[in-house]
Parts: C-alpha cells; sequence; structure tokens
C-alpha cells in the first residue's frame, strides 16, 4: 500500500512518502493520502491583511497562486 503524507506528522514507518504543497507529487499515484490544509495553506495567509467575518482575506495575487497550486503548479501571471 502507497501512503502520501503531504503536510501532516507523524506518519509512523518507511512506507509513506512525505511531502509538501504545493509539490509535483499527484495524490492519484498513492492508496492513501493524509492531508493537513492547515498546514499546507497557512503560507499562503499573510496575518496582516484584512480580515472578513473574523477569517483571513486573500489578495487577489494569493487567490491566483493557491489555484495554479492545486492545479499542479502552473504559473501564475502575477509571477511572470
Amino acid at each position: 500500500m502507497r501512503i502520501l503524507s503531504l503536510d501532516y506528522d507523524p506518519v509512523y514507518g518507511n512506507d509513506a512518502t512525505r511531502a509538501g504543497f504545493p509539490g509535483d507529487l499527484s495524490v492519484f499515484d498513492y492508496d492513501v493520502t493524509i492531508w493537513d490544509p492547515a498546514v499546507s495553506f497557512r503560507s499562503y495567509f499573510n496575518p496582516y491583511r484584512q480580515r472578513y467575518k473574523s477569517l483571513p482575506s486573500l489578495s487577489e495575487h494569493e487567490s491566483v497562486q493557491i489555484v495554479a497550486d492545486l492545479r499542479g503548479g502552473e504559473k501564475s501571471s502575477a509571477n511572470s
């Protein structure tokens, strides 16, 4: 069984592949994926940015970058 640990620790044993988000691995290549989205998306949120209903609000650049990273690492036009 192939296990992917995506921004999640601890996964015990040597059978798990550890990776960060974004990365070049596909979750579809594994039988089980354990993911901690709070860790993955932490880098996208600026703690000094405005909040909406007490929740962090993304800038236009951050929003585009998350979508690009979810699609598999496409580069956003903001980085060009």
